[in-house]
């Protein structure tokens, strides 16, 4: 009697644990901008990366569709157990004609494509921040030319960006910190 029990009792564990590992699986459309890696590569859209072996089957499918900062939309089931999401079965591939996505009439001082952090993403997502940013590169660029110490210039603009534009989360944060910059660099 005490075998069958201890026999139910494992064999639902099993199939407890077998119901838990799949329950990360998941079928998901996600469209965003190639990144190839040696060993892993990756498709990200906004906050969210899609990782994949570079050189496995559904890598090979992946970049005969689409290659280095093509912007590919994939349909797949995925595992995302620990935090990553990594394609666990390829089902569809398309490269998307950027140009099918309407572009902004504005753009700030650096290549939205390219865009890679929160707050860059932000700025190309608004215009009056990317009129801003392009009015501070324009500002900067004149008082670097004329500053006696360049690499000093560069690296207080670079912890400028890193410790009071980035650190915004909102629209209304970053135009004071842009405001305030350009009042600086205009002095």
């Amino acid at each position: 009697m005490t075998k069958i029990i201890i026999f139910n009792i494992v064999m639902i564990v099993i199939v407890l644990h077998i119901n838990l590992v799949h329950a990360t699986d998941r079928k998901i459309i996600f469209t965003g901008e190639i990144s190839y890696g040696t060993l892993t590569s990756a498709i990200a859209e906004k906050d969210e990366t899609l990782h994949f072996v570079t050189h496995s089957q559904d890598g090979r499918k992946i970049f005969s569709k689409c290659v280095q900062d093509d912007l590919c939309r994939v349909t797949v089931i995925i595992d995302d157990k620990g935090g990553y999401k990594f394609i666990k079965k390829l089902l569809k591939v398309e490269k998307i004609d950027s140009q099918a996505f309407p572009q902004p009439t504005w753009a700030p001082s650096f290549n939205c494509v390219k865009a890679s952090t929160k707050a860059e993403r932000l700025i190309c997502s608004n215009k009056e921040l990317s009129e801003s940013d392009v009015k501070l590169y324009q500002i900067y660029i004149n008082a670097l030319k004329a500053s006696f110490d360049k690499e000093t210039f560069r690296k207080e603009q670079s912890n400028w960006r890193k410790n009071e534009r980035d650190v915004c989360a909102d629209i209304d944060c970053m135009l004071k910190a842009y405001n305030n910059r350009i009042k600086q660099l205009s002095q």
